[in-house]
């Protein structure tokens, strides 16, 4: 699972990937540009191998429904912990931690159905059938620790000038990586 996927994304025009991929993660660090980056992550979440970066309007709507999925799973999170905020209840505030790190556990299987079946197609029962798949629990766990350990690795190599200026090619791909690896073990 985690080869295949890694061979996808080094397959095929790889230079003009990492320029795009690098433009992209770049502009992210600017809020009007940022839904550019996860309309892309949308996307690779829908097609087969990975998505070109034609149809610049519909990336830019793609990125903002990625956005609306992300921050709906984790709203139960806060809204549990705001309401234990007003009404001082120290269970419920424990109740609202747990969600937050839950929601963000099941983002990855949000965002494959939202960019699949549409935005109603999160609140099928389909998300909590994939959530509680085991390779979707290896993907997702695997693909983070292997993003993480990658970032170690590359804070490590900050003496030389050359990494910092692709830092956000860097970040990006880390995000394509897990992204692919939960599609693929999704559909498997």
């Amino acid at each position: 699972m985690f080869s295949e996927t890694l061979d996808e994304l080094v397959s095929g025009d790889v230079a003009r990937r990492t320029v795009a991929g690098w433009i992209l993660a770049f502009s992210a660090f600017f809020v009007l540009p940022a839904p550019f980056a996860a309309g892309y992550l949308y996307r690779s979440m829908r097609t087969d191998g990975l998505p070109g970066f034609g149809d610049l309007f519909g990336m830019y709507v793609d990125g903002l429904r990625l956005l609306l999925v992300s921050v709906s799973v984790f709203l139960p999170g806060f809204g549990v912990i705001a309401a234990a905020e007003t009404l001082g209840s120290g269970v419920l505030s424990v109740v609202g931690f747990l969600l937050v790190p839950a929601g963000f556990y099941v983002m990855y299987a949000a965002i494959y159905l939202a960019s699949n079946g549409g935005l109603l197609s999160v609140l099928s029962r389909r998300l909590l059938d994939i959530s509680l798949d085991t390779s979707y629990a290896v993907a997702v766990f695997g693909g983070l620790l292997l993003a993480s350990a990658a970032s170690v690795v590359y804070a490590l190599s900050f003496i030389l000038l050359v990494p910092v200026l692709l830092l956000p090619a860097f970040n990006f791909y880390q995000q394509l990586f897990v992204h692919r690896l939960v599609k693929n073990a999704i559909e498997e």
